[in-house]
């Protein structure tokens, strides 16, 4: 449902009831699930969840129902419906049960002479008094029904509370099954019908017509959890022994492996059978194998509780002789390995720790703790010990033979990545796509070890993040292809990137989009691939699906760093795309949540400056709304803890940028200066973001832009220098999203110069807006649109075509969603705006944008816009 691109929207329904006070031999656990239930519930955003409380009927409604039912008048049977309240409490599942249950024993039926129902009251009081508690009704419908009908119901009961028909029949015909639940009820097997199709279909039609059980499809179902529970409630054998039998079957018919269509329900079945069903060696290892094997079918499913469930089951099956065996100590390890990596995923670190510290005291050599030693490294990057995280790292893989330096020197990275490209160049493109799958299994661990060393090291160790991708990229040259290989050379073509070898890292990232295959790559492709590599030949919105899919398949699989890189860079591409606000904010309120629940600090930050910002333009610009103060005032963060990590490195100059993108469209001089002055602080290295990154696009349209801003209003050298330092670095980085921002700022530089004609300044003006409308960047052409009115109207007073540019940039900046900035405009320039606002003469309008085909209809416009036969519409511009 999720990954349906068609979907724009899905809803949830869900129920559960609340346990507490009731009867109920399983109410403790059950009431346990629901408080988690209700805990769940909690931590949602509650302007996107409904909770609705059904409670028990009132007398009055009971007493209309029972009327109703016998198409009498309440006053008529208001003896019969205070009875049935009385007993019932207005349950309306033992309301019915009731009735079923007075009917059944005559105590209501039927006159055909009088043509109505009639009842006798002393034989309802004695039926609803000799209750002793509302479950009796069930239990007595149960009790009644004829030997083949209650053998076939309990054996449902036994296998779940739904069921395969075509399972059940197996079970229920089955002559090795016959005596299960027969003997304990005191059933004689001579009175039970012989076990034949006919008599399974025979007593499926009684359970049918008796509501105790229903078709759904294929399968059937019990219509109520009480009936169920009633059910099972009355096979008075060993049920633990029934079940491990049902286990043994559903092994023995339909096999062990994960081929197995009913694996899950083998491994749970012999699991209720308990400890005192396993009476050998040989049984033993045969459960803890099929729990195992159920693991990984569970795994595959996302199913990481029932996956931890089974792998507990079969740890607690291992005996302390089991790691001395040669032929048990490969299953034992392999339990305790994979049950440690299931609980750290699931947050349960004392379970998994404990689970570490078994394998560390058995394993018989230094390889078998590799997995273990990562699965602890995990921990502490979940606890944001990043320091301990490395190192553990780093060891396990010194013990397969990949020596890495927990903390090298920027000096030795930049070593690393010369050294790697010099190696890359001496292949071919179709040498490269053709490389061979990795056989040796020692470096597809460390393919897949290094991977995650390269994203946990992204917030602690910057220098070893890109020793990491250089390894990476070097082992695939040597060893051949994995699922990790995309991921290798998106990464390193980050790197040579932020090194200005452009050229490289273009070819580099190519050759990482042809291998990435969203269904076999590692998750962690995805946020190098889409956020720092495929912008260089594909439109920027197209990162956003692969983002989101790269983000709720990395929640799936635990990767939880990568969940969080994932995110941010969508929410990114969102905010430099210039696409709906509205829907933005929404998005990004339930993004923040989820990684506070998730502990994604580092992530949070960046998510709660792209929040401020959307929730500025889209109500009341304040200057003081961009800091950490006010943000955290807002609730935004864990706690104002926080702010201490987000002041210093990058968290502080993404908002710095921010102020400053707001304070230049809002017209907000003193702050633009002020933070403008205190980005110029900053080096390019430290401004760089993520290399290759789009984000600095970002940053370097601004620094050139608000350069020129400065100059005009200052006439400071330093502040042109600055804007021509941009230019020229977006005439150095051409690619496909760069070139309208560079058409920007040569426009920007052109209007400053009085030697240039008017002519000359509007064409320039045009083919930026253009570019920039048809690339998807609507926010931004609303800028380029203001510049251009703002030049004509000051340079050349010319109130028609600064009237026209500043109608295009409202229209703009309202599809946006900027409300405070159309407002803004609104108030800036009433004297263009106060005689109406006539449709311009360039057809500009994003409304293509709005909603989920906007990708597609940007992808469109941005391919067109990059077409040598693109020509910019000025046939009906005045000149």
């Amino acid at each position: 449902i999720l990954n349906e691109t068609n979907n724009g929207c899905c809803l949830f329904l869900g129920g559960f009831r609340d346990l507490d006070g009731e009867d109920n031999n399983d109410t403790d656990d059950a009431c346990r699930n629901v408080h988690d239930i209700e805990e769940f519930i909690g931590q949602l955003d509650n302007t996107h969840v409904a909770k609705i409380c059904l409670n028990n009927l009132d007398e009055s409604t009971v007493a209309e129902l029972v009327a109703k039912s016998y198409n009498l008048q309440p006053q008529e049977c208001a003896q019969v419906s205070a009875a049935v309240y009385g007993r019932t409490l207005g349950n309306p599942f033992y309301v019915q049960q009731c009735l079923d249950t007075l009917q059944r024993t005559k105590a209501i039926e039927f006159n055909l002479l009088e043509g109505r129902w009639k009842w006798d009251m002393k034989q309802i009081l004695a039926n609803t008094s000799v209750a002793e508690n509302v479950a009796y009704y069930v239990v007595q419908k149960i009790k009644s029904m004829p030997p083949h009908v209650l053998r076939l119901i309990q054996l449902a009961s036994c296998l779940g509370f739904f069921v395969d028909m075509t399972l059940l029949e197996k079970v229920y015909t089955s002559p090795i099954l016959l005596s299960l639940v027969s003997e304990g009820d005191q059933i004689e097997s001579n009175k039970i019908d012989s076990p034949s199709a006919s008599t399974f279909e025979k007593a499926v039609l009684v359970a049918e017509e008796e509501r105790l059980l229903e078709k759904v499809g294929r399968a059937l179902k019990f219509p109520h959890d009480r009936i169920h529970q009633a059910t099972y409630e009355q096979i008075q054998g060993d049920c633990r022994m029934i079940h491990y039998e049902l286990g043994c079957f559903l092994c023995e018919v339909y096999g062990e492996t994960s081929k197995s269509p009913f694996i899950l329900l083998a491994a749970a079945q012999m699991n209720r059978g308990g400890c005192e069903c396993v009476t050998s060696d040989s049984v033993r290892l045969h459960l803890m194998r099929l729990n195992l094997e159920a693991s990984h079918v569970a795994q595959k499913r996302s199913a990481g509780g029932l996956a931890g469930e089974l792998l507990s089951k079969g740890v607690d099956l291992v005996k302390e002789e089991d790691w001395m065996n040669n032929d048990v100590y490969s299953l034992a390890l392999e339990l305790h390995k994979l049950l440690a990596d299931t609980k750290a995923t699931m947050g349960e670190f004392e379970k998994s720790n404990t689970c570490i510290s078994t394998v560390l005291e058995r394993a018989r050599q230094p390889e078998d703790t590799v997995d273990v030693l990562a699965v602890k490294g995990r921990i502490f990057n979940f606890q944001l010990d990043d320091q301990n995280c490395i190192d553990l790292y780093c060891k396990a893989l010194e013990i397969i033979g990949i020596k890495m330096i927990p903390n090298p020197s920027w000096a030795r990275a930049r070593l690393e990545i010369l050294k790697t490209l010099r190696q890359t160049r001496g292949w071919s493109d179709n040498e490269l796509l053709s490389l061979t799958p990795i056989v040796d299994k020692k470096i597809k661990k460390a393919m897949k070890l290094l991977t995650q060393l390269t994203m946990f090291s992204f917030g602690g160790c910057q220098p070893l993040m890109v020793s990491c991708s250089c390894k990476l990229a070097q082992l695939s040259l040597k060893y051949g292809s994995c699922a990790q290989t995309a991921f290798a050379f998106s990464s390193f073509a980050s790197c040579v990137g932020a090194m200005e070898r452009l050229q490289d890292s273009h070819r580099l990232a190519d050759i990482a989009i042809e291998f990435f295959d969203p269904d076999r790559s590692d998750t962690s492709a995805v946020f190098y691939i889409y956020g720092c590599c495929s912008h260089f030949k594909l439109p920027l919105s197209a990162s956003l699906e692969p983002c989101l899919l790269g983000y709720r398949k990395s929640v799936e699989s635990g990767n939880l760093p990568n969940a969080g890189f994932s995110l941010t860079c969508y929410v990114d591409v969102y905010a430099m795309c210039g696409l709906p606000v509205g829907p933005f904010l929404s998005d990004l309120s339930k993004f923040m949540g989820q990684m506070k629940v998730l502990g994604q600090e580092n992530e949070l930050g960046f998510l709660a400056i792209n929040w401020q910002l959307s929730h500025i333009v889209s109500s009341e610009y304040s200057a003081q709304a961009l800091t950490w103060e006010r943000m955290a005032d807002q609730d935004l963060f864990h706690s104002r803890e926080s702010i201490k990590e987000y002041r210093s490195g990058i968290h502080n100059i993404v908002l710095l940028y921010i102020r400053l993108f707001t304070a230049g469209l809002f017209n907000d001089m003193p702050t633009l200066c002020v933070t403008y002055d205190q980005l110029m602080r900053f080096s390019s290295g430290e401004k760089s973001f993520f290399g290759t990154y789009f984000g600095r696009y970002f940053v370097v349209i601004l620094d050139g832009i608000h350069g020129f801003n400065l100059y005009e209003r200052t006439r400071r050298p330093k502040y042109r220098r600055a804007a021509l330092k941009a230019i020229r670095w977006f005439r150095r980085h051409v690619s496909l999203n760069t070139v309208p921002f560079q058409q920007l700022l040569e426009a920007r530089k052109a209007a400053l110069s009085k030697r240039n004609k008017r002519e000359k300044v509007k064409a320039l003006y045009d083919t930026a807006i253009v570019s920039l409308t048809r690339s998807g960047f609507a926010h931004m052409a609303g800028i380029a649109n203001e510049m251009a009115g703002k030049y004509m109207m000051m340079s050349h007073s010319d109130k028609f075509w600064a009237k026209e540019y500043i109608v295009r940039a409202l229209d703009l900046h309202e599809e946006w969603g900027a409300t405070a900035k159309v407002a803004e405009l609104k108030r800036r320039y009433p004297f263009l705006l106060m005689d109406g606002s006539p449709a311009a003469t360039t057809s500009l309008q994003g409304s293509r944008l709005r909603g989920r085909p906007r990708f597609d209809s940007v992808n469109k416009g941005v391919t067109d816009a990059s077409s040598p036969q693109l020509a910019i519409d000025t046939s009906s511009t005045r000149s």
